[in-house]
């Protein structure tokens, strides 16, 4: 893995069998970061879990075989205890047919190179939980948002 940063851009190159929100979560707990958004990444990925929502329920899908990561974006922020980060990911992944699909991206390792843009955020998420499927998502609040210094 390889990352850099600028004025709070930072950029992320993984490398075959990377983790990429463990490898996300190593480079923003080393560098501080409490509150991220995800801008973009592409590259190839193999062993990802995404959600669907479906009504009432979201449903997941593990995949296995190596598919093309086109588009990556949402947000990230640290629990309030600093232990942990919750994600709020959606991906738009191609298959070797060039059928393709987006939903909510759970777990993924890069199959050979992936790249990611990352913008660290001066305020601070909180989560919450939609009350249509009681997923848990990260959201900024009136009464909640602040200024970091």
């Amino acid at each position: 893995m390889y990352h850099v940063e600028k004025d709070g851009l930072i950029t992320v190159r993984l490398s075959k069998n990377e983790d990429i929100i463990q490898s996300i979560k190593d480079i923003c707990s080393e560098r501080r970061v409490d509150t991220a958004i995800v801008f973009s990444a592409v590259g190839s990925v193999k062993n990802f879990r995404m959600s669907f929502p479906n009504k009432k329920e979201v449903l997941s899908h593990d995949f296995t075989n190596v598919h093309e990561l086109l588009s990556l974006c949402g947000n990230f922020s640290r629990s309030t205890d600093k232990m942990d980060y919750f994600f709020h990911l959606y991906a738009v992944i191609s298959d070797k047919n060039k059928k393709t699909f987006g939903g909510q991206l759970l777990r993924a390792v890069a199959h050979s190179e992936c790249e990611i843009t990352l913008q660290n955020i001066r305020f601070r998420m909180e989560s919450g939980r939609k009350e249509y499927t009681g997923q848990a998502v990260d959201y900024p609040t009136t009464e909640k948002m602040f200024l970091m210094h």
